[in-house]
């Protein structure tokens, strides 16, 4: 019941094993310092997300510690997305090994069936925890729609937030203004 519903399928629990967020090598002389936020690490069975839900099994049980953690996800953020999530770093002048990853929701549902009673809990549970630690300058927040509620408690923090799309749309004449926008915003805060 403490993720707003009762799990009558074994679908509806999160997966026992959350994606802690994945700092770039660089990302602490990073300037700005740039947390990209997404809605949820997805469900599908494709190869890097197996692999990290095995690294975050072996970082749970203290088989390993978050370093090495971090250090075996590397290589697997270029397969996000399958390639879309570096795709469109890039066309806002960004590059992974610069930026944090986290999720609203650390885990993933069966089905990508997520309910919204799911993100506030791990929100306030972990993700804005997360945020508090990392301290970034400013988080792009990718998915207007659903992430829009987090504006403020981010804000609270003292993070500048750029609320934005989720990362696929970049083709289109709309997709390519907003890419346009957020790269705007990102130089701006460079120069200060």
């Amino acid at each position: 019941r403490e993720w707003g519903r009762h799990p009558e399928r074994p679908g509806d629990r999160p997966d026992d094993v959350a994606l802690a967020p994945w700092v770039g090598p660089r990302y602490s002389t990073a300037t700005p310092r740039v947390a990209v936020m997404m809605l949820n690490p997805g469900h599908a069975a494709a190869r890097h997300k197996i692999a990290r839900k095995d690294f975050g099994r072996q970082f749970r049980n203290g088989e390993i510690n978050y370093e090495e953690y971090n250090l075996k996800l590397g290589p697997l953020v270029r397969e996000w997305g399958f390639g879309a999530v570096v795709r469109w770093l890039q066309a806002v002048k960004l590059e992974p090994e610069a930026v944090a990853f986290l999720n609203v929701a650390l885990c993933a549902v069966a089905n990508d069936d997520y309910f919204p009673e799911l993100f506030e809990t791990c929100f306030k549970r972990h993700t804005r925890n997360s945020l508090a630690a990392l301290r970034p300058d400013v988080v792009l927040l990718c998915g207007k729609k659903q992430l829009a509620p987090y504006v403020s408690s981010i804000e609270s923090l003292g993070i500048k937030v750029i609320l934005t799309w989720h990362y696929r749309p970049m083709s289109t004449g709309k997709g390519k203004a907003e890419l346009q926008r957020v790269r705007t915003q990102l130089d701006k805060l460079a120069r200060k």
